[in-house]
């Protein structure tokens, strides 16, 4: 359900005919601008002994509505109490040891959320990934705010946390499609030094440097004060065989002329620089949610996770693309229900059962009876 206005008395007399005896655990998606009120909606889900997991996101999305004030509460058929992970940048992950309740196969879904401005985000999914493998498929994505302030934004029974994750386990048989849109403007180019999401250089040359050069060749400026804003529209795609790009966007350009990036970038890896225009990005949902409404013919209800650069980049068209996927879907079985988020970074599972980070991205979920 989505609750444009949150009031105590408004979740009371949600929840007032919620039987007693059901264990579904809450997704809880808060918009930005509600901050104030997560303590409270806590507190009333502890009072009422009902599990939680979610986060504070730049915005959500209903039924093909984009919402910037309010919360999104949706029942999951979880397989085990959430899981939340403190201090992502400073503790070892015992992973090992929080995931023996869950029972997992092909038709379970690891919902995961986490602070989308923790440094070591990409350490901690491929954690995860050793221990659960393809044994799962994975969805979820970076809470945090438009301001790109890190602050506390991921919700669980125990409070709100940052530099933090949280994960629940769904009896969910879900199909999952991750597109994006961008396509290539220059390379490709070798990633010779790297640390985690800090690119030092790039064909044995400064990274910054580089990355300046090409775009030069393109009469596209960059510098210091604009490269937040010029690599909304230029990112990096890191090459990987048999799948789409994936996207780590420059934020930031280091005393060194290094490059920070969204997401860690591989040493050694292939990169291209990227382009992107609105018609290859509505294309790429479209692709996106064909792909998830071609598996049956009888779809359930879809969360679409969308990078919040995307409604940055695309303006009032952004509108268009979430009444292309909701027309889509709800043409498909008028009674599912379409909910979403938009994120700092993405997480999606491949057809072939591997999972990555994503950037400037459109992943979407449907499930299946």
């Amino acid at each position: 359900m989505y609750l444009e206005n949150l009031e105590i008395e408004l979740l009371e007399k949600s929840f007032a005919k919620r039987p007693g005896d059901v264990q579904d655990t809450m997704l809880v998606l808060v918009a930005e601008e509600e901050l104030f009120f997560v303590n409270e909606m806590i507190e009333f889900f502890n009072e009422k002994k009902i599990n939680i997991f979610g986060g504070i996101f730049p915005g959500l999305i209903y039924k093909g509505q984009y919402k910037t004030t309010g919360a999104i509460v949706f029942p999951m058929p979880s397989s085990c109490e959430p899981v939340i992970f403190n201090d992502l940048t400073q503790n070892p992950l015992p992973v090992n040891s929080l995931f023996k309740e869950a029972e997992l196969s092909d038709n379970i879904l690891a919902n995961i959320f986490f602070d989308g401005f923790s440094q070591d985000i990409k350490e901690f999914l491929s954690e995860i990934y050793r221990k659960l493998g393809n044994s799962v498929k994975y969805i979820g994505g970076g809470a945090g705010t438009s301001d790109y302030i890190q602050k506390p934004v991921i919700i669980s029974n125990s409070g709100i946390f940052q530099d933090a994750a949280v994960i629940c386990f769904a009896h969910q048989n879900t199909m999952i499609s991750v597109r994006h849109g961008w396509e290539i403007l220059n390379g490709p180019y070798l990633i010779t030094s790297s640390e985690k999401n800090i690119v030092k250089t790039i064909n044995w040359r400064n990274a910054y440097e580089v990355y300046e050069e090409a775009l030069k060749n393109f009469k596209i400026s960059l510098n210091a004060s604009n490269i937040h804003k010029t690599a909304l529209k230029y990112p990096l795609g890191v090459y990987k065989e048999g799948v789409e790009y994936i996207l780590r966007s420059p934020i930031q350009r280091t005393i060194n002329n290094e490059l920070v990036c969204v997401g860690e970038v591989p040493e050694n890896s292939a990169v291209y620089i990227l382009a992107a225009d609105e018609h290859s990005l509505l294309r790429a949902s479209d692709r996106a949610t064909e792909e998830v409404l071609n598996y049956d013919d009888n779809p359930g209800n879809s969360i679409t996770v969308i990078d919040f650069s995307r409604s940055v980049l695309l303006g009032d068209a952004f509108y268009k693309e979430l009444d292309n996927v909701y027309r889509k879907l709800s043409q498909r079985n008028p009674d599912s229900v379409n909910f979403g988020v938009l994120t700092i970074g993405q997480i999606a599972s491949f057809p072939t059962g591997s999972m990555d980070l994503f950037n400037k991205s459109f992943v979407i979920g449907t499930s299946y009876e």
